[in-house]
């Protein structure tokens, strides 16, 4: 019995011995191999931004011609231009618009218009008749606000603003008619000599535009008003005003 107990001691010592060198405790668990991530770096791609680019227009309009008339003279020198009526002519205009918001822009140009008035006279006793039209050259230089509705290539605007300007001169046309009838062609004149120096106008408009890559069209109906006096030194107040429709081409560059 006492060797089977011997025995016994002995093979549990030897399991225990050996498990004791597996877990001896100097041993070393192999380290874990880091692996360094490598960085990824995204390329900047560069945008082909529009706003870098300036916008320029120009602009050829239909106008219909008004003023505003007034006889001021002690004794109504001026009274037959009262019955003077409106004419059609035209105006071109060019220049730059400068982005300030996202929707407001700035129009600075320079602008070139016809404004003007006509008379007519017939004698119902002997058929004869005279008729003269002045047309007032305007050089101007817009400085207005434009605000823009919408986001696609289709936008609708609107501008306001006013134009300093001076005219030139005006040209003066008449011919009348005989009472037998023959037709008479005066010489034109072009006069400057009782002008005032220094115009200001009002100017405001509603308009359409469509854009196409960097070339753009636009529709503008427009309203001008000139806040002075037309003539100097003279016994009457003249204002000339008119409405019309601008035509224009955009082109951003």
């Amino acid at each position: 019995m006492t060797k089977y107990i011997l025995l016994t001691v002995l093979f549990l010592g030897s399991i225990f011995s050996s498990d004791a060198q597996i877990t001896n405790s100097n041993t070393s668990e192999p380290k874990e191999v880091k692996t360094e991530k490598k960085e990824k770096y995204e390329t900047e791609t560069v945008k082909n931004d529009s706003t870098d680019k300036n916008t320029y227009y120009l602009t050829v309009g239909y106008i219909r011609s008004f003023r505003k008339f007034e006889d001021k003279s002690p004794f109504g020198s001026f009274s037959e231009r009262e019955t003077e009526t409106p004419i059609n002519t035209y105006g071109i205009g060019f220049g730059t618009y400068i982005e300030l918001s996202e929707n407001l822009e700035l129009e600075l140009g320079i602008s070139y218009v016809l404004q003007g008035e006509q008379y007519n006279f017939s004698d119902s006793l002997t058929d004869s008749t005279f008729h003269y039209t002045k047309r007032y050259r305007h050089f101007g230089i817009p400085l207005r606000l434009k605000y823009n509705f919408g986001k696609n290539n289709l936008k609708g605007f609107v501008y306001g603003g006013v134009i300093p300007s001076s005219i030139l001169s005006y040209k003066y046309e008449s011919d009348y008619t005989t009472a037998g009838g023959t037709v008479k062609e005066n010489d034109t004149e072009s006069k400057t000599n009782t002008l005032a120096s220094f115009n200001l106008a009002t100017s405001f408009g509603v308009g359409v535009s469509y854009q196409l890559n960097d070339v753009g069209f636009m529709i503008v109906p427009e309203y001008r008003y000139n806040l002075l006096n037309t003539f100097d030194g003279t016994f009457i107040k003249h204002n000339l005003w008119s409405w019309g429709v601008n035509f224009g081409i955009t082109l951003k560059i």
